[in-house]
């Protein structure tokens, strides 16, 4: 496997973004919410839960609200959370790997709020995911899409281009929905549900825009990024290129895709064997 991300710099730049972040986490908090929506289709408790990814603990919170009894874990590269979440009713641990490093069978719900497009290894850190879950354990999870900066990522390339006559990558690629939902099959999960949502956001200008990424902890942290500063004409050529309204403001994109999928268990539902239909097709639609 060939590494994409330079996990020291994701680490750096989540422990950059956990002191200056409050006023940047709307993506998150927004997505929190229907992740939350989402959990209230399930009727059953959660008694052992595992987050991952759980900056400022506010998608924590939620869960806790959701599920008072529960055993709640919580996971992130860096420490977003305050003095007063310090006397929390759930348990936090430092990542510095992308191994979970649970014993299988462990929790009845492990979720995650955006941060699985910085693992390096997806098919593997699912696997693991699946491996964690209790049999007929619930995975509900959420990354950033394919699309996801599209305009960013155009605009950029195409300036340096000019400038430069190359290119570096200053833009993470992300995966499609397609991929996902072969991922968690291969992963094992059963009853996998993959579908994705578009969030416009619009900013002034490609500066606030640029200054929000990096307060979010969204920088670029591609292995293969020149390490040099970028010529100094880059970024003002990119706001010139980059597709404006009538206003004047500009318009980001992030694709959000939403995970669902179960551990297995003889209760679940199951598909009828091959054959065993006794209807026609052609019958059903006359």
């Amino acid at each position: 496997m060939i590494d994409v991300f330079d996990q020291n710099l994701v680490y750096h730049h989540r422990w950059r973004a956990a002191r200056q972040h409050f006023q940047h986490d709307f993506l998150f908090h927004h997505n929190a919410a229907l992740l939350q929506e989402r959990l209230g289709d399930f009727t059953r408790p959660f008694q052992k839960i595992l987050e991952i990814g759980c900056r400022d603990g506010h998608f924590t919170q939620l869960l806790r609200q959701q599920y008072p009894n529960a055993n709640i874990a919580v996971m992130d590269w860096a420490n977003w959370l305050s003095q007063d979440q310090a006397k929390r009713s759930f348990s936090f641990q430092i990542m510095d790997t992308e191994v979970l490093s649970f014993p299988a069978n462990t929790f009845d719900l492990i979720v995650s709020n955006l941060y699985l497009h910085w693992v390096n290894d997806l098919p593997g850190y699912l696997a693991q995911i699946y491996r964690c879950l209790k049999p007929d354990g619930l995975f509900l999870g959420s990354l950033l899409g394919q699309d996801t900066l599209s305009e960013l990522r155009q605009s950029l390339m195409q300036a340096e281009l000019e400038l430069c006559n190359g290119a570096s990558p200053r833009v993470s690629p992300f995966a499609g929905l397609q991929d996902m939902a072969e991922l968690m099959q291969r992963a094992g999960f059963t009853l996998p549900v993959i579908d994705m949502e578009t969030v416009r956001v619009t900013y002034r200008h490609l500066v606030e825009f640029l200054r929000d990424l990096q307060n979010m902890g969204e920088a670029n942290a591609l292995i293969a990024r020149r390490k040099h500063i970028p010529p100094r004409l880059l970024f003002p050529k990119a706001a010139k290129i980059y597709p404006q309204q009538p206003d004047g403001q500009i318009t980001a994109r992030f694709d959000i895709i939403h995970l669902c999928g179960w551990s297995p268990h003889e209760s679940q539902q199951k598909p009828l064997k091959r054959g065993s239909g006794k209807n026609r097709l052609a019958d059903v639609l006359k």
